[in-house]
């Protein structure tokens, strides 16, 4: 049941984050893996040795000991440890990441699986309560679902980190990594102060610290969102702008003439609509000609797929043979 619970909510964000890539999606087997690797991440954050607070319960108060496990231990084990089972993914599926979406995704993925295993734990942890019912619902309720996706919101900067370092050669890159790395440490140490204030003093009256650690609460939750949207939102558009310049190559260097059949299936397969609908048949269904129209959903995954690396070749401005490969490629399959 726990499982099943702690389950849901991360796979129906599983499903919307799929539906973020609107160029090329990844292949499933590369996602499970990811969200593996995520759970993986989080075994190693509840079985490691917490020498930190160790060294903090020997030399200081437990408040002090609180403070520091929850507002700064927990946020910056927790990122570490989802960056580090992210870098080993990316590295390992290294042929398979073309563009900063592709980073964010498996990203996100892996904080997913971070998060299930999160909240199986304190799912699980609640039914040995001497009120296990009641104590497992105000669980689910506040935490699983309360802050559903919050890990995600964190790790998305991690994966900017990964793909700083791995699309850029400039001297400041490490600097950069840094700190988008630091932003999702500090994002979620924010959220955790924030739940540590909330949470001061009786817990039946209610005092102004509370309040503080309320408002303090939403207004991260609110700023995290923001920054995730706006970070998605370039990554894809510059996917899009890949699939335009793609298209444009094709045209200018495949010499295709403006009537040809050829110039026709290349600016139907280049549509970012008809990309996102040639997914599956059944999104192929709600395409205005796609009960006139066979979908050929290997022409629109190869198109895409060289779209990315002809944009990333691009970046690294080498290697011309290759632009030249997917050309020949591309137009035989028009």
């Amino acid at each position: 049941m726990s499982s099943l619970a702690a389950a849901a909510p991360s796979l129906i964000l599983l499903y919307c984050l799929r539906c973020l890539d609107p160029v090329e999606r990844e292949p499933f087997r590369f996602i499970l893996l990811a969200f593996i690797f995520g759970i993986i991440s989080a075994f190693a954050v509840i079985y490691a040795p917490n020498i930190l607070s160790w060294f903090m319960a020997s030399n200081s108060s437990s408040d002090y000991v609180i403070f520091f496990n929850r507002v700064i231990e927990a946020p910056l084990l927790e990122e570490l440890s989802k960056f580090c089972f992210l870098v080993v993914l990316l590295f390992l599926i290294r042929k398979e990441v073309d563009s900063l979406v592709d980073f964010l995704v498996y990203s996100s993925v892996v904080a997913l699986g971070f998060e299930f295993l999160e909240n199986y734990y304190y799912q699980a942890s609640a039914l040995t309560d001497s009120t296990p019912l009641m104590t497992w619902l105000s669980v689910f309720g506040g935490r699983t679902i309360g802050t559903m996706g919050m890990h995600l919101l964190f790790s998305v900067w991690s994966g900017f980190s990964v793909w700083i370092l791995s699309f850029y050669r400039s001297s400041i890159r490490i600097y950069l990594s840094i700190l988008s790395l630091l932003v999702s440490v500090c994002l979620h140490g924010l959220n955790n102060y924030a739940a540590y204030l909330s949470r001061l003093g009786p817990p039946d009256q209610p005092i102004m610290v509370n309040h503080l650690g309320n408002l303090l609460y939403y207004a991260n939750v609110n700023f995290a969102i923001i920054v995730f949207v706006a970070l998605f939102a370039s990554a894809v558009i510059l996917d899009l702008t890949a699939l335009n310049q793609f298209s444009f190559f094709v045209f200018s260097s495949g010499n295709l003439s403006s009537d040809s059949s050829k110039f026709k299936s290349l600016v139907f397969v280049s549509s970012p609509i008809n990309q996102y609908l040639a997914r599956s048949t059944f999104l192929w269904r709600f395409h205005p000609k796609g009960t006139s129209i066979k979908l050929r959903e290997n022409l629109f995954r190869k198109f895409s797929k060289f779209s990315l690396r002809y944009a990333k070749n691009l970046f690294y401005k080498s290697d011309v043979s290759l632009n030249t490969r997917l050309l020949d490629l591309i137009v035989s399959e028009l």
